[in-house]
């Protein structure tokens, strides 16, 4: 909601990997304390310092500048918007930077917040005009498929890297994959993806695609992958041998060569598209804060709802794996006023060891690394643990 100028976000309770690794709590489920607040930066003259083009709509040809400067010892940032005809306006304070990360997925926007709330990732959905927090799923080129890399620690400095699936007609999001580290995944012009796995069979790094559409996975050579571009069907790779050369393998013709030289390098590594830097810069001298303001929502995602004795719960997500359905134990907690309790592990340099406690009435379960997930800072949990609880129906639809 906007209070008085400034955007105000609502954060129900925070059951964060901080806590887990060092700190009891215990909490009534249903809060509605202010937790935190977008942080406003307005200065008294705003004299762009920096700024690049961090996004342009192709369809529409509006260019967003992502602007920022200095007034006095602070710091302000600033998202300033142009148009075909050459009008510009700005967002709403709040709005830090907008970034296009890949070709295919939604544009990345952060809004600060304070140290007390939790992180949400947001994107700018340019359709609805609206920014979502929530995941920001990449779509594959037929619109057909989504998918998005997570993450989690299994103990201390061990961080795994989790690839969820979403089927855009159903709304369902399967995870696929996981692994060491980041796997560098992208779509392929024929709607697969492409990725870095390690072949326990042969001991190394493999490249490899995943067709959503068949489940079924194919090598295309031993390596380790460190670019892919859409554009020309080529990825950059190096081999799993001391001089790490790097190579150029073309997924149409299957041939590899190597690199020619640091122009077609940058190319295949290129962060933004081709023609950004090309863009005309914004007057250094232009009052930022007295543009026009363009107001932008925030809209928080929730992508399933779940079911449970009569009450519905909208949820950010409901993900798939090993055949069992993981469910947000939050908002669970919120909606169905359970009493949680959090213990961390003394030893926490050991490993990320909790138990939550959920009461409810006379039942009580507990939830361990061993029987829960933890994701985006968030425990999750099955209905085989809310049926424990003394729930009978229960039911997951998709919001899509």
């Amino acid at each position: 909601m906007r209070v008085n100028g400034k955007w105000r976000i609502v954060a129900l309770a925070v059951l964060s990997a901080t806590l887990l690794m060092g700190s009891s709590v215990s909490y009534a489920a249903e809060s509605n304390t202010l937790a935190g607040t977008v942080v406003e930066n307005r200065p008294d003259v705003a004299k762009i310092e920096n700024q690049y083009v961090g996004y342009i709509d192709e369809e529409r040809g509006t260019v967003y500048y992502n602007v920022s400067g200095h007034d006095g010892d602070s710091y302000w940032s600033a998202v300033v918007e142009r148009k075909p005809d050459g009008s510009l306006s700005r967002w709403g304070e709040g709005f830090t930077w907008v970034s296009k990360g890949t070709p295919k997925d939604a544009p990345n926007v952060w809004i600060p917040y304070n140290v007390d709330m939790e992180f949400q990732p947001s994107y700018y959905d340019w359709t609805e005009d609206t920014v979502h927090e929530g995941p920001n799923f990449i779509l594959s080129p037929n619109r057909k498929w989504a998918f998005i890399e997570q993450s989690y620690y299994l103990t201390v400095g061990d961080k795994r890297y989790v690839y969820w699936m979403r089927n855009v007609e159903t709304g369902e999001i399967v995870e696929w994959n996981e692994s060491y580290g980041n796997a560098r995944a992208a779509w392929t012009a024929d709607d697969r993806i492409i990725l870095k796995r390690y072949s326990e069979k042969d001991r190394q790094n493999e490249i490899v695609t995943y067709d959503p559409a068949s489940g079924k996975w194919e090598r295309i050579l031993l390596g380790t992958l460190y670019a892919y571009d859409i554009k020309s069907n080529l990825m950059v790779y190096v081999n799993n041998e001391p001089s790490r050369r790097e190579m150029v393998y073309d997924l149409g013709t299957k041939k590899s060569r190597l690199l020619v030289d640091d122009t077609e390098r940058g190319r295949l590594f290129a962060w933004s598209p081709p023609g950004y830097e090309q863009q005309p810069k914004l007057d250094a001298n232009l009052d930022v804060w007295k543009l026009p303001v363009h107001p932008v929502a925030v809209v928080r995602d929730k992508l399933h709802t779940v079911h449970v004795d009569g009450k519905e719960i909208a949820v950010p997500y409901v993900f798939n794996r090993d055949g069992a359905q993981w469910i947000p134990m939050r908002e669970l907690a919120q909606k169905l006023h359970w009493q949680v309790k959090l213990e961390s592990a003394k030893d926490r340099a050991a490993a990320p060891r909790y138990r939550y406690t959920i009461q409810v009435g006379s039942r009580q379960i507990e939830l361990t690394p061993d029987n829960s997930r933890i994701m985006n800072d968030r425990v999750f949990m099955t209905q085989a643990q809310l049926k424990t609880l003394g729930y009978s129906d229960i039911t997951i639809t998709s919001n899509r």
